[in-house]
């Protein structure tokens, strides 16, 4: 039963951003429910008491939802998944975030803006038992390059339960749909 709720709002959300996004292409105007997708790059510092300071990469993606209040300003939810790797280290670290994030468009016909978060995120590696908790801040500065597809980078810094602390830069491309 709980499986058919999930999916029937699943599905209900992906109705409403589609049927938002059809009128909304038409007058070109960032307002109503919106729907995408990004994914890219990222470098992490990882920082712990037990390890040295340990640098990585990795791969990140993840969807959006959300909602365009008007020309200038939106609002959506972020997940992003990240893969950590090492060459110097044995440590690997995967971390899923999950954030409101809020965009701002310094002119409404120019596609660049702002952006900035925070999120709640879980960071699991293959060298702790139980994976910490942790808050994590973000902002950065991206550039629609077509109505629908833009591109960006942001900083983001974390601290997380076991004492690890975070800092990314992420470069990513996405997709959204209003």
């Amino acid at each position: 039963m709980r499986k058919i709720s999930l999916c029937a709002a699943f599905i209900a959300v992906l109705v409403m951003a589609f049927s938002s996004g059809a009128y909304a292409w038409t007058d070109g105007k960032k307002e109503g429910f919106l729907l995408g997708v990004h994914g890219g790059y990222s470098f992490t510092t990882i920082e712990r008491d037990d390890y040295e300071d340990v640098n990585g990469s990795g791969f990140l993606v993840g969807p959006y939802i959300g909602f365009g209040l008007n020309e200038q300003f939106l609002l959506s939810f972020r997940v992003r998944y990240h893969h950590t790797s090492s060459n110097d280290s044995d440590l690997e670290l995967y971390t899923t975030m999950l954030g409101g994030d809020m965009m701002f468009f310094l002119k409404p016909d120019l596609g660049l803006f702002i952006n900035a978060g925070l999120a709640r995120a879980i960071a699991a590696s293959n060298t702790t038992g139980e994976p910490p908790w942790g808050t994590i801040f973000y902002a950065g500065l991206g550039y629609f390059f077509t109505q629908n597809v833009f591109g960006g980078f942001d900083y983001a810094v974390g601290s997380f339960d076991n004492d690890m602390s975070t800092g990314t830069i992420s470069f990513a491309v996405g997709a959204m749909w209003y």
